[in-house]
């Protein structure tokens, strides 16, 4: 794992926002997977300056939105779907069809997690997964527990997810999260993971320092041999 630490967050994603924008330019059909939150808000911002600045072309690019909260509609201003399109399908001009990822009002959450693991293997290996990690150590929905899942799957969400900031303005309650599996996650060739603020200290420095264990699920990123993490000061300030 790369660990790159920054004085302030706009600083770190700019420089996150560089390197992904250098792997889309060098592969003409990339896929990308992405988070959302608050974390990648600010690698989203500055990819667009920076893919609109020199016209560079997207037809190939391919977005995979890595998780979605279960219950809410597409159109919900809560729904990671409704995040993604306003900070990436929008300003970088994107057509719908370059876009997968799940519906989060589906009748059938075990089926729709099938047809994005369906159209997963038809895209083949992800180019690169931008991450943030949860309070808890989650990745997407995956959250801590006994095991982990390898593929697309209907997850229960924990107590600390649902009191995310993303919820304040949802229109309901989710009940569960669809979500890739950890074994989607680290199949991906390469991995950028963003950890911001004081309240991310502890995070980080369990992420840096503790063991591999399914109570901590962003623990198995160290398995992987390209994680690159971009972190502020905050966030660094409990390491040795």
């Amino acid at each position: 794992m790369i660990l790159k630490t920054y004085d302030d967050i706009e600083t770190a994603s700019k420089d996150a926002a560089g390197l992904v924008s250098d792997r889309i330019r060098k592969k003409p059909r990339f896929s990308l997977c992405t988070a959302t939150g608050t974390s990648p808000t600010g690698l989203y911002r500055q990819l667009a300056v920076i893919v609109n600045s020199v016209e560079q072309p997207l037809d190939g690019l391919r977005l995979i939105k890595l998780d979605e909260w279960g219950g809410l509609d597409d159109d919900d201003p809560a729904s990671c779907d409704s995040y993604l399109r306003r900070h990436l399908l929008q300003p970088l001009r994107l057509d719908s069809d370059q876009f997968i990822g799940f519906s989060g009002n589906t009748d059938d959450p075990g089926q729709e997690c099938d047809r994005i693991d369906a159209r997963l293997r038809a895209i083949g290996q992800i180019d690169l997964t931008i991450l943030g990690i949860g309070a808890n150590g989650h990745l997407g929905f995956n959250e801590p527990g006994a095991r982990l899942t390898a593929e697309c799957h209907v997850a229960s969400l924990a107590e600390m997810t649902l009191r995310h900031s993303m919820l304040s303005d949802a229109r309901a309650m989710p009940s569960y999260g669809l979500t890739l599996g950890m074994g989607n996650i680290l199949r991906s060739k390469e991995i950028v993971v963003l950890v911001f603020g004081a309240e991310k200290a502890g995070v980080l420095r369990q992420l840096i320092d503790g063991g591999i264990t399914t109570s901590f699920p962003a623990s198995f990123l160290k398995l992987h041999p390209r994680v690159h993490c971009f972190c502020d000061r905050l966030a660094a300030m409990e390491l040795s």
